[in-house]
């Protein structure tokens, strides 16, 4: 792939999707530290889920601040769509190539 992943978040939301039926899975581009990232994390009734942080649901809105998340940058599955793309590709995503548009300027 033509970006770097942070895949332990990728590997993090099978766990995530797994426990909690209600499970988005979500991958988008965070920054961190003034670099763009694809990450992956799990979004519920609770919270955003981010295992890579903490077991604990998050709030969405501080989240996505936090990180510099634009939902435009991101791309949404349900837990269903999930698990059956990952069956299909044989990873967990990302799976849309679309996806790579979305990469911020400068990048």
């Amino acid at each position: 792939m033509a970006f770097h992943l942070r895949e332990h978040g990728f590997d993090a939301t099978l766990e995530a999707a797994s426990e909690h039926e209600d499970a988005v899975v979500v991958h988008g581009w965070v920054n961190q530290g003034g670099f763009w990232h694809v990450h992956a994390w799990v979004e519920t009734g609770a919270g955003v889920l981010d295992l890579t942080e903490t077991h604990d649901p998050q709030d969405p809105a501080a989240y996505y601040a936090r990180l510099g998340i634009a939902p435009a940058r991101t791309v949404r599955y349900g837990r269903v769509e999930f698990f059956t793309l990952f069956a299909e590709h044989g990873h967990m995503g990302p799976f849309d190539p679309a996806f790579e548009a979305a990469r911020p300027e400068g990048e």
